[in-house]
């Protein structure tokens, strides 16, 4: 059935660790809609006899009358911590019409690599990319790193980068100046960018921490972690020109994976690249800090079939692109 917000927050609150990942907290879904007027947070949840099937995320109201679901930006889908294939089929058939009947078309979930949930469904899933986890219950963190990593971490500390964690709403503003200019720089598309109200709300998550680097005063990179139950997920980083030829954003990453041990953490998701090519950059820089790899797979889940396949097919009888699930916008 569908639950409200405070609802959701409750259950979710009160969850086991190993089930609480940051990405399907209430609190972290409402912000992914708080600036989109079309967007409307959602929450699907059925408890009984200690079992429980959670799929948490957002409609969407598209102008041509279409209703659908995604997850929201990092991980999803469905959370359960049933075993039984039947009962599972069961549940995913009763949650479909409920989707159906409150209209919507089809979604599209991101599902969680470390949790390797596509498996508790029937929907269709393929393998997006690679991603990268750290293992935060190694003695030595510093020591389990490649050596690039290593190296790039002892500059930062050896030239007198300074981190610590933000605690002012002043250095929230001044990561998101940060933020904002190195997305100009990279012309990076509009799914990563972010201004500066969206970060004073991030700030007020209770899952949120900003890692902040510092040389000689100044700001020239940070990052933005993300800690629930047993996981923490990097989440959003920027660094400047200066950041860059001082490691700073090494430093951080390995701050934030100290932090996140610290306060109880046994994982920490560093999500994939831009790609799933080999030669990716960012990919690359991840794996400095691990040699964990997990397969990040999606799925689409459509509720309404006639519908969906009239539509495809009238689009498609117009020429027009159709190889994504929500290919009508």
């Amino acid at each position: 059935m569908f639950v409200n917000f405070y609802v959701a927050k409750k259950w979710f609150e009160g969850l086991s660790g190993e089930y609480r990942y940051p990405t399907i907290d209430p609190e972290y879904i409402q912000l992914e809609t708080l600036f989109n007027p079309k967007r409307e947070a959602i929450y699907y949840l059925v408890e009984s006899g200690g079992k429980f099937y959670y799929v948490a995320g957002y409609l969407t109201y598209s102008d041509n009358g279409i209703i659908d679901f995604e997850t929201p930006r990092g991980y999803g889908g469905v959370v359960t911590n049933i075993k039984e294939m039947t009962e599972l089929e069961k549940l995913q058939s009763k949650c479909g019409l409920s989707f159906k009947e409150r209209g919507v078309l089809c979604g599209f979930i991101r599902n969680i690599p470390i949790l390797n949930n596509h498996t508790k469904t029937s929907l269709r899933s393929w393998r997006d990319r690679s991603t990268l986890l750290i293992d935060l219950e190694n003695p030595d963190l510093l020591q389990s790193y490649k050596v690039r990593a290593r190296t790039a971490v002892k500059k930062a500390q050896k030239s007198g980068v300074v981190i610590h964690e933000a605690n002012s709403t002043a250095q929230w503003q001044e990561f998101a100046s940060l933020y904002a200019n190195r997305m100009a720089e990279l012309n990076a598309s509009s799914e990563y960018c972010y201004d500066i109200d969206y970060f004073l709300e991030l700030e007020k998550l209770s899952s949120a921490s900003l890692i902040l680097a510092y040389l000689d005063g100044k700001l020239i990179s940070g990052c933005v972690i993300l800690k629930c139950g047993n996981y923490s997920e990097y989440y959003l980083s920027a660094s400047s020109k200066c950041g860059m030829k001082y490691a700073s954003t090494q430093a951080c990453l390995h701050y934030s994976a100290q932090m996140s041990r610290e306060n109880g953490a046994k994982f920490m998701h560093l999500g994939g690249g831009l790609s799933d090519n080999e030669n990716d950059s960012l990919y690359f820089f991840k794996s400095g800090f691990t040699d964990k790899h997990l397969d990040f797979f999606v799925s689409s889940w459509i509720f309404d079939g006639e519908s969906y396949r009239v539509l495809k097919e009238k689009y498609e009888a117009q020429v027009k692109t159709v190889n994504r699930v929500i290919f009508y916008r």
